[in-house]
């Protein structure tokens, strides 16, 4: 109602200039061009003798006729002014509409077979693992959906696109860089009804991207994985929107005039000058380093949730023993307890290669990970004393668990394979290859010793040469602790 009657009034205004104007301009023409020019001439005929007394009456009209005529002429060159500015003005608004149209398109297209019946319930379901899987929940203001031919086409406002740099081979066409993303916004749940939205790179836009990445020789093989975000829904406007955001960090980079290490800080700040050598107002030699304390973004540029330094900072308080860092396109939360490490993208997903936690779903969020290590209770046990190894080894067939120098080592007789674990229980490597694929996520001494019991029918008894193996008797492990200990 509001943008209506804004058009309204806008449109009024322009008839009432187009009006006065036009009235100006006439005014103008008709008082200039006819009766000044016959006032002047009745003026000279009067100076000469013809029609003396009506001498004064033409000097009046001249008179006039030429204030008409400026009036006019002040009259046109206002209007002229007045609807410049309102059409420029309108043009800027339909721009801005425009661009906030394009980045509303479309980001996933379902295919529904018109002779495919579904229940009403069956289908909300499939609606509500579709919002999950596109991460329609997340936005903020309410999505348009369209039905045409049997597509489904869902709008997003304000998505936030990552888009990667990939490298295509074994395809005649296709072969070369490619400027890609999937067609969800996060694109960490694999689906069948993901798709890919790409763009091909000319030499042009590699070199660009080559300067803008800093990438090494060889240029194409290392700019492969470098991406960036946007708003744009189509790669070829996201990467124009990229290049011209980040052209002055572009130039600056290209006209030799500063050192690299001076500009590590610049990419992307609102006060990068970069030129007649000079880096910024604030530091006119540039910041060594990527931790420059005055940077500030530019407007267009946007970022992840967990993409921001800040927040990052903010989940690593009260966080013992366990780190939350960035690392190249991903967050990583280290635990240095059990030496795992936990992959999730910017958006706080975890990825499906990245391990787990037993303790939670697969879904679980970044920030619940968080929580779980910031309220978890580690109980400290030393598992190298002799009652903890004889309480290991009992009823414990076809293994063996032994103290060696600084570290306990499961022996499994029937394949010959070690594993070795810290005194506190936890894997010295908790992503050794030997791992049995039902413990990946829960791997540590107990696991495996209640795993090698449950399994211990399966285990064949040892059948191993005295030369191969010599196994340890329990008053030699007895010996050993004491004297390790």
């Amino acid at each position: 109602m509001k943008d209506k009657f804004k058009t309204q009034v806008v449109h009024r205004l322009q008839e009432i200039n187009s009006c006065l104007g036009v009235a100006s301009l006439l005014a103008m023409l008709a008082s200039v061009g006819l009766v000044l020019p016959a006032s002047v001439g009745l003026t000279f005929l009067a100076d000469a003798g013809v029609g003396v007394e009506n001498k004064p009456a033409y000097k009046d009209i001249t008179a006039l006729a030429t204030a008409t005529g400026l009036f006019g002429l002040v009259g046109t060159v206002s209007a002229v002014a007045v609807g410049s500015l309102v059409l420029s003005t309108t043009n800027k608004e339909l721009e801005e509409e425009k661009k906030n149209r394009s980045s509303n398109r479309i980001i996933a297209i379902n295919f529904y077979n018109s002779d495919e019946s579904l229940d009403e319930d069956d289908s909300e379901e499939e609606e509500e693992e579709e919002n999950e899987l596109f991460g329609l929940d997340y936005c903020e203001e309410e999505d348009e959906k369209t039905n045409s031919e049997g597509v489904e086409y869902t709008w997003r406002r304000n998505v936030t696109y990552t888009y990667y740099v990939t490298q295509i081979k074994g395809h005649p066409t296709l072969h070369g860089l490619h400027l890609c993303r999937l067609s969800s916004h996060c694109g960490t749940k694999s689906d069948f009804k993901e798709e890919i939205v790409s763009v091909k790179l000319d030499d042009y836009q590699i070199q660009k991207l080559t300067v803008l990445f800093e990438a090494s020789y060889p240029e194409r093989e290392n700019l492969v994985g470098k991406y960036f975000h946007s708003r744009q829904f189509l790669p070829k406007e996201a990467l124009e929107e990229y290049f011209r955001l980040h052209n002055s960090f572009y130039w600056a980079k290209s006209s030799g005039q500063f050192r690299n290490a001076c500009l590590d800080s610049c990419k992307g700040c609102s006060y990068l000058h970069g030129a007649n050598r000079v880096v910024c107002g604030m530091h006119p030699f540039g910041w060594e380093g990527t931790d420059c304390p005055d940077k500030k973004l530019l407007d267009g540029i946007v970022l992840r949730e967990y993409e921001n330094p800040d927040i990052i900072a903010s989940l690593n308080e009260g966080l013992a023993d366990v780190e939350v860092f960035k690392m190249d396109d991903y967050i990583v939360v280290k635990d240095s307890y059990s030496g795992r490490r936990f992959q999730f993208d910017f958006d706080g997903f975890r990825f499906s290669w990245s391990d787990q936690l037993s303790e939670l779903c697969s879904d679980a969020h970044l920030r619940r990970y968080v929580n779980h290590f910031k309220y978890r209770e580690i109980v400290h046990e030393d598992y190298s004393h002799l009652d903890k190894i004889r309480e290991l080894n009992q009823d414990l067939y076809g293994a063996d668990v032994r103290v060696d120098r600084n570290r306990i080592v499961v022996h499994k007789c029937s394949t010959g394979v070690n594993y070795f674990f810290k005194f506190n229980g936890q894997p010295i490597d908790p992503y050794d290859c030997d791992c049995p694929r039902e413990l990946r996520y829960n791997y540590d001494l107990v696991s495996l010793v209640n795993y090698l019991r449950g399994n211990r029918r399966e285990i064949s008894p040892p059948r191993i040469s005295p030369n191969l193996f010599h196994p340890i008797s329990p008053p030699q492990v007895s010996e050993n602790l004491v004297d390790l200990i």
